[in-house]
């Protein structure tokens, strides 16, 4: 691990730290490619992704906004219900979403590659 810059610190003031090769893979690969790839393996598995911003906040504006390192999401549910109290989660497709992130991981390896 190594350690962001100064200005990185969480709400009580702690130095944030990234993984290296996750920090460092933004020279290595295009936002646009990480997301073709990651659409790709989601279609491969069934799932029909939509690339296109999402309608409520995530921690995304932070990894990619602040340093650059291409970031997209992927979850089970419906989105108008995302951080809200009526979200609701069906186990099935909760299950489909787990079972598909080391198929997205490896994707964007290999789009990195």
């Amino acid at each position: 691990m190594t350690e962001l810059e100064p200005k990185s610190r969480s709400s009580t003031g702690v130095k944030l730290k990234s993984i290296a090769w996750a920090r460092n893979s933004r020279a290595r690969v295009s936002p646009n490619r990480a997301a073709s790839a990651a659409a790709a393996a989601l279609r491969d598995l069934g799932h029909s992704p939509r690339v296109r911003p999402w309608t409520f906040a995530t921690d995304g504006g932070h990894t990619c906004g602040v340093h650059g390192i291409p970031t997209f999401g992927f979850a089970p549910g419906e989105e108008r219900f995302a951080h809200t109290n009526r979200e609701r989660l069906d186990l099935e497709e909760a299950r489909r979403a787990f079972d598909a992130h080391p198929v997205l991981i490896a994707a964007v390896r290999a789009a990195a590659s």
